[in-house]
């Protein structure tokens, strides 16, 4: 991984060379695209999010409740289904029915090593420090910024690439 430069663009210019780019240089990296599963409950930001990382060449599962977000956290952290492996995770941290901060502290203690971004408008302000403790996460309050929500993802899912070829 050493000298591979982070495959983020978007920051620099949205164009479709970059795009193309950026899609080209993470399916290198992994060899396939990408997978991340957004968990959000306002449909119009989970479309907004999945519609912009699938520009990047992501593929993007959307997840709009918490029984929906347990079941595929369940299934993947069991390797039931390959096809259900995530390479990041970004989710509201208010969902009807769950408590969010509960699963993803259940995935750091199962070792995921899922790379996490939070966005909440909640005015909580001790969610951001409770974000950071789980360890390769980011958090941002709604609303939010799309570029910086793909930097971050990429940044840490880069880290996270790090981590595990020096392990």
């Amino acid at each position: 991984m050493a000298g591979v430069e982070i495959p983020i663009t978007s920051w620099k210019s949205n164009d479709e060379e970059n795009r193309k780019e950026e899609a080209k240089q993470w399916s290198k990296l992994l060899g396939r695209r990408p997978r991340l599963l957004v968990v959000e409950d306002d449909r119009g930001i989970l479309e907004a999010v999945g519609d912009w990382f699938d520009l990047y060449g992501w593929k993007v599962e959307g997840a709009t409740d918490g029984s929906a977000f347990f079941n595929l956290v369940e299934s993947m952290i069991s390797g039931r289904n390959e096809q259900r492996r995530f390479d990041a995770i970004i989710t509201d941290i208010s969902m009807p029915g769950l408590d969010v901060m509960a699963i993803l502290e259940g995935l750091r203690v199962a070792e995921c090593g899922l790379p996490i971004v939070v966005i909440s408008a909640l005015p909580d302000r001790n969610l951001p420090r409770r974000v950071q403790q789980l360890g390769r996460a980011k958090f941002f309050r709604k609303p939010f910024v799309l570029s910086k929500v793909h930097q971050a993802v990429g940044h840490l899912l880069m880290c996270t690439l790090d981590d595990r070829t020096i392990h």
